[in-house]
């Protein structure tokens, strides 16, 4: 089973692989697909944390904060990765993915403000996810998206077994990766349907394993550490800007 502490180590270090693989080793496949893991453990302990301090509005707030400074700081750490030279035009052609977790966040924010008020809590998914596409921030559509709807399932999570729970989110991950495509492609059904076969196939695939290790997740803490908390939250944009300027240099 797994736990937070767990799901942190494996976030970090499927991410640190991705990144490694598109910066250094043009696009290895399989490093690629192992770092299709880090995004969706990242969607839903942010969910995760959420629904936990959601009933603290002073925690909420404070958190809002930190994820907005943590989301400016990692944004500088990913123009220095991703572009070569930096220019301000490819700085706004895209933003990383803290952009969309901060965007999801504030999201959530607005979902429980004005739950069971339906035209407004739908306003507010259709809203993030579209500005979300516009700023060209990653996982572009459907990156705000997996948040809400792993929020809704951890909100069912204990009152389900795991064959229940990994259905659940096979179905989560079967309307988020169509919608993220087709997103990628600006939504033309034709590019859509021609990238299918390929490495996109692989992500499909992926996710079935990535759906597998997020229905063994318990709801417990596991090991409790401030050092490690520091390590997990700059995780992001510490190795961003390290394999920056590695990559700046070469």
């Amino acid at each position: 089973m797994m736990n937070v502490f767990m799901l942190q180590l494996i976030a970090m270090i499927t991410m640190f692989c991705d990144h490694v693989a598109s910066t250094f080793l043009d696009n290895l496949v399989w490093m690629r697909c192992v770092g299709r893991f880090a995004f969706p453990i990242y969607a839903l302990l942010l969910a995760e944390g959420y629904r936990h301090m959601r009933s603290d509005r002073d925690r909420v707030w404070q958190h809002l904060g930190g994820y907005v400074i943590l989301a400016l700081v990692s944004e500088a750490c990913y123009d220095v990765l991703e572009f070569k030279p930096i220019t301000i035009t490819d700085m706004a052609g895209s933003q990383s993915a803290l952009i969309t977790l901060l965007l999801a966040f504030v999201g959530l924010i607005a979902i429980d403000h004005w739950k069971g008020r339906r035209i407004y809590v739908g306003s507010v998914v259709l809203l993030t996810a579209l500005m979300n596409y516009l700023i060209k921030s990653n996982y572009k559509f459907a990156g705000v998206l997996l948040v809400y709807a792993l929020y809704f399932y951890l909100n069912k999570m204990e009152k389900l077994n795991y064959g229940q729970r990994l259905l659940f989110l096979l179905g989560i991950f079967a309307c988020y990766l169509p919608i993220y495509h087709w997103a990628r492609y600006d939504f033309s059904l034709t590019a859509f349907v021609e990238k299918l076969p390929g490495a996109n196939t692989w992500w499909y695939l992926t996710h079935i394993l990535i759906a597998c290790l997020l229905a063994g997740y318990n709801g417990e803490l596991g090991i409790r550490s401030k050092t490690f908390h520091l390590v997990y939250k700059w995780f992001y944009p510490a190795h961003l800007l390290l394999l920056g300027i590695i990559w700046q240099l070469m």
